[in-house]
């Protein structure tokens, strides 16, 4: 009987075994991006984002008090040195996955 479980001990050690093995292979491997995609402030796919990034061409607006005013943000947060006024927007927002990525509509 104690021959029994000591080979069935060695028949599990040498699975953990292969199995380890394969998992570090696996981290080893190298991988290759053969596709990108992406949708940035200003730029519609990855290649005007690129485009962009070289000509320094920035993205991100500024909103004066009047603008901040007229989208209903309050005059306390306006007035607060903290309050950052910046602003960037996407095209077809609207088209974005909230839920997929864990984030309500509103977000």
């Amino acid at each position: 009987m104690t021959s029994n479980i000591n080979q069935r001990v060695l028949n599990a050690l040498k699975e953990a075994k292969e199995k380890l093995a394969a998992v570090e292979k696996q981290k080893n491997e190298a991988i290759a991006i053969i596709g990108m995609a992406g949708r940035f402030p200003g730029a519609k796919d990855i290649d005007e984002y690129w485009h962009n990034l070289q000509q320094g061409v920035n993205s991100i607006r500024f909103l004066s008090d009047a603008e901040l005013i007229e989208s209903g943000v309050r005059q306390d947060l306006i007035d607060n040195s903290d309050y950052v006024r910046a602003y960037s927007s996407f095209e077809g927002i609207e088209d974005f996955d909230a839920e997929f990525f864990g984030y309500s509509p509103l977000e």
